[in-house]
């Protein structure tokens, strides 16, 4: 049985659905990728995703993104990458200012 901690690049981290609140990755460094992505769709939540000095190798995938009030000033971007982070991916971001952006689907 496994420590439960991730510390290969190729492992993959699966979210079941929920709201996970806002991530914070500070120096997360990996060999090679390591995929953090929704289980079901887009239905792993979070509100704001920054990934910040030095940390390296990492993709989201599939995950869903907005803050839980869209009225409360958000001090930033809802998601970002410093620019001493190497190779982080994001592949299938839902990303909108609430829950219930209008018609977002239809923005380009």
């Amino acid at each position: 049985m496994g420590s439960g901690r991730l510390q290969f690049g190729g492992d993959r981290l699966l979210l079941k659905d929920g709201e996970y609140g806002n991530l914070v990755l500070y120096m997360v460094s990996f060999a090679s990728p390591l995929v953090i992505q929704s289980l079901n769709s887009t239905n792993a939540h979070f509100q704001t995703i920054i990934v910040s000095d030095g940390s390296k190798n990492l993709t989201f995938k599939n995950l869903s993104v907005w803050p839980s009030n869209p009225y409360q000033k958000v001090a930033g971007s809802i998601v970002t990458a410093f620019t001493t982070t190497t190779n982080i991916v994001v592949d299938g971001l839902d990303v909108r200012s609430g829950a219930d952006a209008a018609n977002y689907m239809s923005w380009s």
